[in-house]
C-alpha cells in the first residue's frame, strides 16, 4: 500500500498479522523481539540501514486489538536514498528476520530484560494516584489480581519453544508493506472514506515475493556494519548503596561546589527519594565559529549536532536499555547534555560520551552529508505545514527574539541551508569547543567528592591535558536580547498561509495570537499573572469556544520569555478571519474588566489558591526535582527555594494588586504585539477588517518585517545570560 503524505516525511512499515499474545504475559515473546529488532545499538538494523545512507530511524513494537490479534510492525523513516531504493531496505529487514529464525533463540537476551525489568519495577518513580488508578482499572479484568502491580514488569518465563513459534510466524502470508510519501501522490488513485487520504493498493509483487524467498541477493554498497544480536549491556547497575544513609542534615537545595576557569557545578545529595539514581545536567557555552551570534554558523552546528548524535546513538541507546538515559540538545548558544538513571552507571557513561564526542572523526561520515542535509530541510519546512495556531507561536518568536534560528523566518533558514557544505560542517567540527564555558547541575545518590571528581575528570578531558580547549569568560557568552514593546502601543504582523498545490485539504484555520508584554519578572509580579491567568482562562475559554464557538484552540496563559513576562491568547478558527476574532478578544477583556474591578474576597481567595495548590504540589521523583533546579539554572536566576518563597510572598498579595495589574496590562501601560495567519477561505473578508481598523485605532501599527519591528524598538538585557 503506498500513501500521499502532506508534510516532508517519506516512511516504509511492514506489519505481520499475529495471534494474540496477552496469555503469554510472563514470558512476552513479542517484547524479546521487539527489543532484538527494534534495538539501535551495534549489529541493530537501525544502525545498518543508517550507515548505509538508507534510513534516519527504525522501531519495531506490538499491539494488541480487541483482544483477538496482534500487529508486530517495523516502521522505518526513510531517506531518499532508500525511498528510491525502498526494495533493498525491505531486504534488509526480511534478512534480520531469516537470521532471528535460523539462529538459536538467546537466552542471555532474555535475562538481560529479566533483570532490567526486576530493577525498574524495584526503583520505579511514583506516579500520580489517578493515573495508576485509571492503569490498574484498564487491566483489572484481564489478569490475576495479584499480578496486576507488576504488569509491564514481570519477565519471568523463558520458553524457548515459544519463542521459536512465534519468529516463525513472521510469513508472507500475512504481512503488509506501507510506504508514505508525497512522491506517490500521482500514484494515489484511491480515497480514504473518513479523512480524505489518497492512496493506492496492490499485491506484492513477484520480486518483493522472491526478496522474501532469498534477501540475501541484495548486499550493503557502503556500511562494514553487520547484522546480528545486540552486544551484552555493560550499562546495567550493580551497586545500589545509597550515599545519604546516616546524614540527616543534608542541605534543602543544590550548593554551588565548584567554580574553576571551565566549569561553575551546583550539587545537591538527595535527602528525599532515598533512591539510587542521580540527575546530571551539563550547559556547554563555546562562540567558536561564530557559533550563538552568527546565522549560518548556527546552522552549521546543526549539522554537526546532528553528526554527533548519530554517531553517539549506540551508545546512548545500549544505556538507555539499563535506564541510564542521556539526551543531547542544542539552544541558540549552547549545547546541553543530560543523564538520568542509577548513579552506578551514569559517571562511566558521562565519560565513554564525551570521549566519543571529542575523538568523532566527521571527515570518514561524508555519505552521510546529504541524510543530514535533507533531515534539517524536512524539520524546517514542515514547520509551515504545522497547524496555524503552532505557527503563530513561531512567528511571535520571530518577533521577540534577537539571536538564534527562531529570530529568524523560516525562508531564510532554508537559504541559508542551501549554502551549506560538507567542508563547512568538518570545519566547525575541528574549531568547535576550542574555547568553552560549562554549567553543571549535580542531584542525586552521589557525595560532593564524586560531584568534584566527575567535574574535574571532564575537564581534564577537554581541557590542555586533553582537547586543549581554553576557558571561556562569562563576558563572551552570546546573547539573546528581547525586544521591549513600547508602552501603549499596538503592533501586528500579518502573513498569508501557505496554499497547498493540487490539495483537497487546503488549511481552512486562521489563527491570532495576541501577546500583552509585561516586564522583567520578579516573584510577586510573577505569582500576580499566574493569580490573573486563572481568573481569565476558563471564562476565556467558554466565551470564545463554547458561547460563540469560533474554534477548538483557544488558549490563554502566562508566557515568560526569558525572564520577560507578558500574557498571551491565542485563537485558531475556521469560521472567522483573525480581524475579526481580535475584536472579540478585546470585547472579552473588557467585559473581563468590569468583572475584576468587582471581584470578591471568594473569587480572589479561588484565584490565589489554585496557585497555592500548584506550588504545593510535590515532586514524584528525583528527577522533577532535578528538572526544577535545572530550570532555574539555565534561566540564570538560581531561586531554588522559589516554591517555598512563592508560597510566602502569595499570601500577603492583595485583591487590589490584582485589580491594578489587569488594568496595567491591557490598558494603562498596554504593550501588544500581534500575529495574524490568515487562510485562503477569509483572505478578503480579513483585509476589509484589516483597512477599518487601521482607519479607526490609533497607534494600530503594520509591521512591514520583523527585521523592521527590530529596529523600531529598545532591547531588554538577556536575564538569562551567565553575565548578567
Amino acid at each position: 500500500m503506498e500513501n500521499h503524505s502532506l508534510k516532508e516525511k517519506d516512511e516504509l512499515a511492514i506489519k505481520w498479522l499475529l495471534p494474540e499474545y496477552e496469555k503469554h504475559y510472563r514470558a512476552h515473546p513479542l517484547k524479546y523481539f521487539s527489543h532484538i529488532i527494534g534495538h539501535e545499538g551495534a549489529n541493530s538494523l537501525r544502525s545498518f540501514l543508517v550507515d548505509e545512507g538508507l534510513a534516519s530511524a527504525l522501531s519495531a513494537g506490538y499491539s494488541t486489538n480487541m483482544n483477538l490479534f496482534c500487529f508486530f510492525s517495523v516502521n522505518v523513516t526513510l531517506t531518499k536514498k532508500g525511498l528510491a531504493n525502498y526494495k533493498d531496505v525491505i531486504a534488509y529487514i526480511f534478512q534480520y528476520i531469516e537470521l532471528l529464525k535460523t539462529q538459536p533463540i538467546r537466552k542471555p537476551v532474555f535475562e538481560e530484560l529479566k533483570k532490567m525489568c526486576h530493577l525498574r519495577f524495584a526503583f520505579q518513580d511514583k506516579v500520580p494516584p489517578q493515573s495508576a488508578v485509571c492503569q490498574l482499572a484498564e487491566v483489572l479484568p484481564k489478569y490475576p489480581v495479584e499480578d496486576l502491580l507488576q504488569l509491564g514488569y514481570l519477565y519471568e518465563e523463558y520458553n524457548e519453544k515459544l519463542l521459536q513459534e512465534t519468529i516463525k510466524r513472521f510469513q508472507l502470508n500475512n504481512m503488509r508493506i506501507l510506504l508514505l510519501s508525497k512522491e506517490f501522490e500521482k500514484k494515489c488513485n484511491l480515497t480514504e472514506e473518513f479523512y480524505g487520504t489518497k492512496y493506492t493498493s496492490e499485491p506484492l509483487s513477484t520480486e518483493i515475493t522472491e526478496l522474501y524467498t532469498n534477501p540475501w541477493k541484495v548486499q550493503p554498497k557502503i556500511t562494514k556494519k553487520k547484522l546480528d544480536y545486540p552486544p551484552e549491556n555493560t550499562f546495567i547497575p550493580t551497586d545500589f548503596t545509597l550515599r545519604n544513609e546516616g546524614k540527616p542534615d543534608l542541605p534543602q537545595y543544590p550548593q554551588k561546589i565548584l567554580e574553576t576557569a571551565y566549569s561553575e557545578c551546583w550539587f545537591k545529595m538527595d535527602n528525599q527519594f532515598n533512591v539510587p539514581k542521580a540527575s546530571i545536567m551539563i550547559q556547554m557555552f563555546s562562540n567558536d565559529m561564530d557559533f550563538g551570534t552568527n546565522l549560518r554558523s548556527n546552522l552549521i552546528a546543526s549539522f554537526w549536532f546532528n553528526f554527533v548524535n548519530e554517531s553517539l546513538n549506540e551508545l546512548v541507546y545500549l544505556a538507555k536499555e539499563a535506564s541510564a538515559f542521556a539526551s543531547l540538545t542544542q539552544a541558540f548558544d549552547s549545547f546541553s547534555l543530560s543523564l538520568r538513571g542509577f548513579s552506578h552507571t551514569l559517571e562511566s557513561l558521562l565519560s565513554a560520551l564525551f570521549k566519543q564526542t571529542l575523538s568523532l572523526d566527521i571527515e570518514a561520515r561524508d555519505h552521510l552529508f546529504p541524510t543530514v542535509h535533507k533531515q534539517l530541510y524536512k524539520s524546517i519546512i514542515n514547520r509551515k505545514k504545522d497547524q496555524p495556531s503552532t505557527q503563530a507561536y513561531h512567528f511571535l518568536n520571530e518577533l521577540l527574539t534577537t539571536n538564534g534560528l527562531q529570530s529568524v523566518s523560516i525562508d531564510k533558514q532554508l537559504e541559508l541551508l542551501e549554502t551549506i557544505t560538507f567542508e563547512d560542517v568538518v570545519k566547525f567540527s575541528k574549531e568547535i569547543f576550542k574555547t568553552i564555558r560549562m554549567r553543571w547541575l549535580i542531584v542525586g545518590n552521589y557525595t560532593s567528592k564524586e560531584a568534584e571528581t566527575m567535574v574535574n575528570s571532564i575537564e581534564e578531558l577537554i581541557g590542555e591535558k586533553g582537547k586543549g580547549s581554553r576557558p571561556l569568560k562569562k563576558q563572551y557568552v552570546p546573547e539573546n536580547r528581547i525586544v521591549e514593546v513600547p508602552k501603549n502601543s499596538n503592533y501586528y504582523y500579518h502573513q498569508e498561509l501557505l496554499i497547498v498545490e493540487k490539495s483537497e485539504t487546503a488549511e481552512l484555520n486562521s489563527a491570532i495570537a495576541m501577546y500583552y508584554q509585561y516586564e522583567s519578572e520578579d516573584l510577586q509580579k510573577t505569582l500576580l499573572l499566574w493569580m490573573l491567568s486563572n481568573c481569565l482562562r476558563e471564562p476565556f475559554f467558554t466565551q470564545l469556544r463554547t458561547n460563540e464557538q469560533l474554534g477548538y484552540v483557544v488558549q490563554s496563559q502566562v508566557q515568560d520569555v526569558r525572564r520577560i513576562l507578558g500574557y498571551l491568547f491565542v485563537v485558531q478558527s475556521n469560521v472567522k478571519p483573525t480581524f475579526y476574532v481580535r475584536q472579540r478578544v478585546f470585547a472579552f477583556i473588557d467585559s473581563m474588566r468590569e468583572r475584576m474591578k468587582k471581584i470578591t474576597d471568594e473569587e480572589f481567595n479561588t484565584c490565589r489558591n489554585s496557585v497555592i495548590a500548584s506550588l504545593k504540589q510535590k515532586n514524584f521523583s528525583l528527577y522533577e526535582e532535578s528538572s526544577r533546579y535545572g530550570y532555574e539554572i539555565t534561566r540564570n536566576s538560581m531561586l531554588f527555594d522559589r516554591r517555598e518563597k512563592s508560597l510566602k510572598e502569595i499570601l500577603v498579595i492583595k485583591k487590589e494588586q490584582l485589580i491594578a495589574l489587569f488594568e496595567d496590562i491591557f490598558y494603562a501601560s498596554k504593550r501588544l504585539v500581534e500575529v495574524h495567519l490568515t487562510s485562503q477561505q477569509h483572505k478578503e473578508e480579513n483585509k476589509i477588517l484589516e483597512e477599518k481598523a487601521l482607519k479607526n485605532e490609533k497607534g494600530l501599527t503594520r509591521v512591514v518585517t520583523p527585521e523592521w519591528f527590530k529596529e523600531q524598538v529598545c532591547l531588554y538585557p538577556d536575564y538569562c545570560s551567565i553575565f548578567v
